[in-house]
């Protein structure tokens, strides 16, 4: 749903799976996401009645599993109603590739990586902080200036010398997360 937002725009939920607003005549309601985004918590909460009453158990079968029913096929027949709803949610999501080819290249993404890759070149982090900060200070109107690579980036370097962005200019983080 985050990616459906007015912020984002990246994907727009099909007409079937949204309402409109009582109040904005121009928003759209992803009511049906909504409802499925909550069913999970529903399905733990059976599963935690069902792990309670079992805990209790002795050795075998008490009256107590009487009560493990109801969470049971609760959790089953949710499942199958997720199953049934998802598939045509997803077969009607538009996506809009454009806005999120021109969000992938934004040169600011690649700022903590910057800042990281001095850090890991002995640089202290709030130097760091600072100088990828003062490099990229107007990433959204184009001027986004960083460095081609963490070494020609100095402390004692001023914005003025230091190379516009490109969407190469960043190192990337290495594959498997943070370091």
């Amino acid at each position: 749903m985050l990616w459906s937002t007015t912020e984002f725009g990246f994907v727009r939920l099909g007409e079937g799976y949204c309402s409109g607003s009582s109040l904005m005549p121009q928003k759209r309601n992803p009511d049906i996401a909504e409802l499925l985004r909550a069913k999970p918590a529903r399905v733990v909460g059976d599963l935690v009645a069902l792990l309670t009453v079992s805990k209790g158990l002795t050795l075998a079968y008490n009256k107590d599993l009487q009560e493990t029913q109801e969470p049971f096929y609760d959790a089953v027949e949710t499942a199958r109603q997720v199953l049934a709803v998802m598939p045509g949610l997803i077969e009607a999501l538009e996506f809009d590739t454009e806005r999120m080819r021109a969000a992938a290249e934004d040169p600011a993404l690649g700022a903590t990586d910057l800042a990281e890759e001095l850090v890991r070149g002995g640089m202290p982090f709030r130097t760091a902080h600072e100088v990828v900060a003062s490099s990229c200070a107007a990433p959204r109107s184009g001027a986004c200036r960083c460095a081609r690579s963490a070494p020609r980036i100095s402390p004692t370097s001023t914005p003025s010398s230091r190379p516009r962005c490109s969407r190469r200019s960043i190192p990337r983080a290495p594959s498997g997360g943070a370091p």
